[in-house]
């Protein structure tokens, strides 16, 4: 397997991935520290998340309250960490000029779109239209017993 230039396999050193995710909060000046953080570590990828919350959810994520959330909704979290279009692809050019690999998981198929125009390789994305990822439900019936069910959704295609 290859990631970009890197080949990863038994023969091959181990290889190191910073996640960065959304941990920089929205703050481009933060997430371009962590990726110097990361280079001074050694690692070679930095991984980030791309979100267009426009496109990853619906109208109704703006009423889901999160207990953690101090009183934002989903929709507003999600939009207060997520980089802007320019500010990814800066986030990717100072990744390169660091000598690093930059990777980032799509939320949407716009974000998919987007980091493919941007030149970063989704040849290995899998998009399942048709189902949805993992989920665990505990339902309660008549007698007060606890059901459990899993239901492995996109799992099944990895």
């Amino acid at each position: 397997m290859q990631i970009a230039h890197r080949k990863i396999g038994p023969e091959e050193p181990p290889l190191v991935i910073a996640e960065i995710g959304i941990n920089h909060g929205g703050d481009l000046d933060v997430a371009r520290h962590m990726v110097d953080l990361a280079a001074r570590s050694g690692c070679e990828i930095v991984k980030h998340q791309t979100h267009f919350v426009w496109d990853e959810m619906t109208e109704e994520a703006k009423s889901i309250l999160p207990p953690n959330a101090g009183g934002k909704s989903i929709w507003q979290v999600m939009e207060e960490c997520a980089l802007s279009p320019e500010d990814e692809a800066e986030l990717k050019r100072h990744t390169e000029a660091q000598g690093l690999i930059y990777i980032s998981t799509p939320f949407s198929r716009a974000a998919a779109d987007w980091l493919d125009e941007q030149g970063v390789d989704t040849s290995l994305l899998l998009i399942c239209e048709d189902c949805f990822t993992a989920s665990f439900f505990v339902n309660t019936d008549l007698d007060q017993n606890q059901i459990a069910s899993f239901y492995t959704g996109a799992m099944a295609r990895a």
